[in-house]
């Protein structure tokens, strides 16, 4: 008990203004049953949100200096809730192998990439202030961006019909299994080593 009431501490010591906006995002994938047949309007607005505050979150913490390991680790992992839940969504509304193969796809690279990152979690939670051992790279920044164009356009389909969603779907999808490559790459390297 004592290492949840030192982790629950150390986790409120590192909470701020960015780290709220961070959990914002969480929240609204959490809760999309509530919102998701609200309309386009709605949808279009939480995808906006979304991604103004993922970039917003981490300018406010630099320009506050509230830098903290929790929120470093924190926003990578709000951004996988949100996109796969979303996509969950719409792969349940829109139907379709591409969307459903981009879910499972980008499902298991993130499990995989939160995997990978699970000593950083760790020392995140704990407060230490440590070297990430798998620092966001800019192919998973394109990656996600990719992946929010592709989810706005998709909601978009309910108002354009020609929107060619299966396209954008396929391109996300190299986008990730690309990311996901790189980031194994030391793995590979590693196996290859040893033989």
């Amino acid at each position: 008990m004592d290492t949840v009431k030192m982790c629950l501490q150390q986790c409120c010591g590192q909470w701020n203004i960015p780290n709220t906006l961070t959990l914002s995002r969480v929240v609204l994938g959490l809760t999309i049953f509530l919102w998701w047949e609200a309309g386009v309007e709605v949808k279009l607005l939480v995808l906006a949100y979304a991604g103004i505050s993922d970039g917003l979150d981490g300018w406010l913490a630099r320009l506050q200096g509230k830098l903290t390991p929790l929120g470093a680790i924190f926003d990578p992992l709000a951004d996988k809730i949100f996109t796969n839940i979303f996509l969950l969504a719409l792969a349940s509304t829109l139907g379709g192998s591409a969307v459903w193969t981009l879910l499972v796809v980008n499902f298991l690279y993130d499990v995989d990439n939160t995997y990978q990152r699970r000593k950083d979690i760790a020392n995140a939670f704990a407060g230490k202030n440590t070297v990430s051992s798998r620092p966001v790279t800019q192919l998973s920044k394109w990656k996600t961006a990719c992946l929010f164009i592709f989810m706005f356009l998709a909601v978009l389909l309910e108002w354009f019909t020609q929107i060619p969603v299966d396209s954008f779907a396929y391109t996300c999808l190299v986008l990730v299994i690309w990311s996901w490559g790189t980031s194994r790459q030391n793995l590979i390297q590693v196996l290859f080593k040893n033989k």
